[in-house]
């Protein structure tokens, strides 16, 4: 009898060990997710875009109206374009550390089309980290509704360059808006966000 409750004692301890035992997080809820380009990810999800690759960071720069190194500070709902396939847009409230080309505030304000499927919710709890590098056309004029959505009454709007969207990703970089090897050596080989930064002066 002494050894079958010693028996049931210990089965007992070990079962409340397991229920003890924490579950494994969920992969949004880890530290570093965005990091790993889960940002990316979802403003890729089901969007392809037909445009002809610059060469390089410099040539970006010659194609942009405003560059700048910032971090992604919100995300909201954007405006809705009167063309395209891709018109609702998401509006990323950037907090603006260096202007590389251009002039611009202390915030700039970039649309990027919001996938289908893909909730704003979603994309804020995947805001990246790290710095961001964007190459940035003007897009305030273009035809759309919701016209001072997501950013001040009379603010600019701009958009990305396709591969000009550029995401630190631990001590490397992603791309945001396609996939990295869709870019040019010039930019594969470039290893980290402090790299990219400094090709945008030559090539």
């Amino acid at each position: 009898m002494s050894r079958l409750l010693a028996l049931l004692t210990l089965c007992f301890a070990l079962a409340g060990c397991a229920a003890a035992a924490p579950a494994p997080a969920d992969v949004t809820t880890q530290p570093g997710v965005a990091d790993r380009g889960e940002f990316a990810h979802l403003l890729q999800t089901g969007v392809s875009y037909d445009f002809e690759p610059t060469d390089s960071p410099a040539d970006a720069v010659r194609h942009a109206d405003l560059v700048v190194v910032g971090r992604v500070k919100q995300i909201v709902e954007g405006r809705i374009l009167a063309y395209g396939r891709s018109n609702q847009q998401a509006n990323m409230v950037v907090q603006v550390q260096k202007t590389l080309k251009g002039s611009v505030g202390d915030t700039v304000y970039v649309e990027v089309s919001q996938p289908s499927g893909v909730s704003i919710d979603m994309l804020e709890a995947a805001l990246p980290n790290g710095r961001v590098i964007l190459f940035l056309d003007d897009r305030t004029d273009v035809e759309a509704s919701g016209e001072e959505s997501g950013r001040p009454a009379g603010s600019s709007v701009y958009t990305p360059l396709v591969d000009g969207f550029v995401i630190e990703s631990g001590t490397g970089w992603t791309s945001g808006l396609v996939d990295r090897d869709s870019l040019k050596a010039a930019w594969s080989k470039l290893a980290t966000v402090d790299d990219v930064i400094g090709a945008t002066s030559g090539d």
